[in-house]
């Protein structure tokens, strides 16, 4: 029986996935943003007064 080795994925320069990596966490950080809807990603409210809530 021939099994066929696994393909490895075709090598990628680290800098180049470092900079893709940047660019897809910058979109998902935007993404996230336009979800959130609290006020602390509205800047109604500092982060110090996040803190301060949350332990309360």
């Amino acid at each position: 029986m021939n099994i066929p080795k696994k393909k490895r994925p075709a090598a990628m320069p680290l800098e180049d996935f470092a900079d893709r990596l940047q660019l897809t966490m910058r979109r998902l950080a935007r993404a996230q943003l336009r979800q959130e809807r609290d006020y602390l990603s509205r800047g109604l409210i500092t982060l110090p007064q996040f803190r301060a809530l949350y332990q309360v």
